[in-house]
């Protein structure tokens, strides 16, 4: 199964991330390779950016950018940095002024359906 696949299948539920992720990350460990990081990262903005997709799934693709960003591994970092930051940083800025502790709940709350 390839990459995209595996993404798509662990964003498509909870129980099916439980499965899917590991394999993503074992993936990302064997292949170690500039162009599947590439397809993951750009999947995974595709995700977090597109209306298409719920709330759940766009969680769902930030957990699991978490847990590659977690295997450390440098190729993978710099893709992050260069195709997916600025978007990041839009989320962690959303309602920054606010001191409310659950000003995040409503990051993607205008997209569901």
């Amino acid at each position: 199964m390839d990459a995209i696949k595996k993404v798509e299948f662990a964003i498509s539920s909870p129980m099916n991330f439980d499965v899917y992720a590991i394999e993503v990350i074992q993936d990302l460990n064997q292949l170690n390779c500039r162009k599947h990081n590439r397809k993951i990262v750009d999947y995974i903005k595709r995700v977090i950016k597109g209306s298409e997709f719920n709330s759940q799934s766009k969680f769902l693709a930030l957990k699991l950018l978490n847990m590659c960003i977690m295997v450390g591994d440098a190729e993978f970092l710099d893709t992050v940095q260069g195709r997916i930051l600025q978007r990041l940083k839009k989320f962690a800025e959303h309602r920054k002024t606010s001191s409310d502790p659950s000003r995040g709940c409503d990051l993607f709350s205008q997209n569901d359906s």
